[in-house]
């Protein structure tokens, strides 16, 4: 799946899900700006196991004609010749309170990982697809129930994670492949917690095959 400028800036500055950049540049072309502690590697020098099982993989280039990647984990393309765009907007954010009181009206897509959702619960009425399953259905094209009725459906979408980063760069993606009216909760599950009738707790971030954490309150 190929990458606008700013889904690609969203998820190299936000750091959203575990990733692993391929350098596919030319000898004399300058990487793009990452952040200090991405792992970069070669074409020749990648193995899947470099990326966690949650996780995803970037393949950076200079051409639109890229090489293909046969992975476990999703695999997405960006061109440093892709100009941003000018007209993009910031996907806006929306409280758990107008969520809770919105009577339906909207689609609510939780893409945190299923153990999060298991252990400590879930926005009443939302679906939930992980975020590297979702990244994975866009890729192969093979998309879900779920993800058919986010793509499909005429309500606004509104993204949501344990706080608010992996929402974020959802809702720019979701955006960037033309799914209208799209935002993310603000503060995600940790600020909902605070809310009656949520039906979810706020937690300490930890990455799979962690221990899980006990919840806490939300700072």
């Amino acid at each position: 799946m190929d990458l606008s400028y700013e889904v690609f800036r969203s998820l190299i500055d936000t750091d959203p899900i575990p990733h692993v950049v391929i350098n596919e540049l030319p000898v004399g072309v300058e990487m793009v700006d990452l952040a200090k502690d991405t792992k970069v590697v070669s074409l020749q020098d990648f193995h899947d196991d470099m990326v966690a099982e949650d996780g995803c993989v970037v393949i950076v280039s200079n051409s639109a004609q890229h090489t293909e990647l046969q992975s476990r984990h999703p695999v997405l393309y960006f061109n440093i010749e892709t100009k941003a765009d000018p007209a993009a907007v910031a996907p806006d954010n929306l409280s758990c309170k107008d969520i809770l009181h919105g009577d339906g009206s909207l689609q609510v897509l939780d893409i945190r990982r299923t153990d999060e959702v298991e252990n400590f619960g879930k926005l009443p009425h939302s679906v939930n697809i992980p975020l590297h399953e979702l990244l994975g259905q866009l890729n192969s094209g093979k998309h879900s129930e779920e993800l058919t009725t986010i793509l499909t459906t005429k309500k606004p979408v509104v993204t949501c994670c344990r706080t608010q980063r992996r929402a974020g760069f959802t809702a720019y993606l979701l955006m960037s492949i033309g799914v209208p009216n799209v935002r993310f909760v603000y503060k995600g599950a940790c600020g909902c917690a605070e809310e009656p009738g949520s039906g979810t707790l706020c937690y300490p971030s930890y990455e799979l095959g962690e221990t899980v954490p006990k919840s806490c309150h939300a700072s």
